[in-house]
């Protein structure tokens, strides 16, 4: 199978482009601004592909003899990626670096959202114009079955900015034909992760860590690792039943934001913390103060707004619909260890 990812230097690109690497997938084609870093930390990432390979393994997805050579190729480190990955530099909102990244295509995987709004990047033109260029692009070469990787939480309120461009462009994948394949997953945990950096930051600015949290942190959430993540990418991939259905994915466990920011300060060996309720109308104006004087402030306000609501769905999700069960919280949080904010 020829695999096309878009955004496949991000967070959860790198991850499923290591995966695919690592159990077998010899056409992977990765379009990026930043070429280098679907190649950076590839040990690591291979590790997590390689326990993703090894769940499949255990659902009957793969034959003992494919996850013995998925342990093989592991192994090799970076060269297995660099064999197997072809790179397309460019922007994804480029129409003509789009339409050659998914050009001969089987499958497209389109991973690019942004959760911030930067100068020259907003929830508009990313999050929605992306997934309409892909959307064309694929239609004018004949490419058919796209993987899009959504959020939980996506909604049409207009106080919820981010989700709500989130939800446009799903209603734009929705449209574009029968052979489309939409996963929604909650939190998704891993080194790289961008929330994972910013809490570990908030964490070490100090002797005392001091936590604003929005509502005192009571924000549900339902982390997943991202190897179990990348596990369903790959079912979705492989499995054309699937076809023309939306999911709903999280860990096995609802977890408050507060216990989330506890445990990461337990594995980091800080012992003050002092979570700090806001009221929504503070930090509403704290947020925007700390938008237009910091480069990256450790939270926006459009994230606030997504966390006036839970971000949950029910705990059997995966294994009900994946035949798997994602690992708990406790299982891999010592990754934090590894964060570097």
């Amino acid at each position: 199978m020829r695999v096309t990812i878009i955004g496949g230097s991000g967070f959860v690109g790198q991850h499923l482009t290591a995966t695919l690497s690592v159990a077998g997938h010899a056409s992977i084609r990765v379009l990026s601004r930043s070429p280098g870093r679907v190649f950076a930390d590839a040990r690591r990432a291979l590790g997590v592909g390689l326990g993703a390979v090894e769940t499949l393994g255990g659902i009957g997805a793969l034959s003992a003899e494919e996850v013995a050579a998925a342990r093989e190729r592991a192994g090799r480190g970076e060269a297995v990626l660099r064999e197997s990955v072809e790179i397309i530099e460019g922007d994804a909102r480029d129409w003509n670096s789009v339409r050659a990244a998914v050009s001969g295509a089987d499958a497209v995987v389109h991973a690019v959202g942004i959760i911030r709004e930067t100068e020259g990047r907003s929830f508009r033109d990313t999050n929605i114009g992306i997934t309409q260029t892909v959307i064309d692009a694929m239609r004018d070469v004949g490419a058919a079955r796209l993987i899009y990787l959504g959020i939980l939480g996506a909604s049409d309120d207009e106080s919820m900015p981010y989700g709500r461009s989130r939800f446009q462009a799903e209603g734009l994948v929705r449209e574009s034909g029968p052979d489309w394949t939409i996963v929604k997953p909650s939190l998704v945990l891993g080194v790289s992760d961008a929330v994972s950096r910013r809490m570990v930051k908030l964490l070490r600015t100090g002797p005392v860590a001091v936590l604003p949290l929005p509502d005192g942190g009571r924000t549900l959430m339902q982390p997943m690792h991202v190897s179990d993540l990348t596990v369903v990418l790959s079912l979705c991939l492989t499995d054309a039943g699937r076809a023309g259905k939306a999911y709903e994915i999280g860990g096995p466990e609802h977890i408050s934001l507060r216990d989330m920011a506890r445990a990461f300060a337990d594995q980091l060996g800080i012992r003050r913390v002092y979570n700090v309720p806001m009221p929504r109308f503070a930090l509403n104006i704290g947020t925007a103060m700390l938008g237009r004087i910091l480069k990256d402030p450790p939270i926006t306000a459009a994230e606030t707004s997504q966390l006036r609501v839970d971000n949950i769905t029910t705990l059997d999700a995966v294994e009900r619909d994946f035949g798997f069960s994602p690992r708990p919280f406790a299982a891999y949080v010592e990754y934090v260890k590894d964060v570097v904010p």
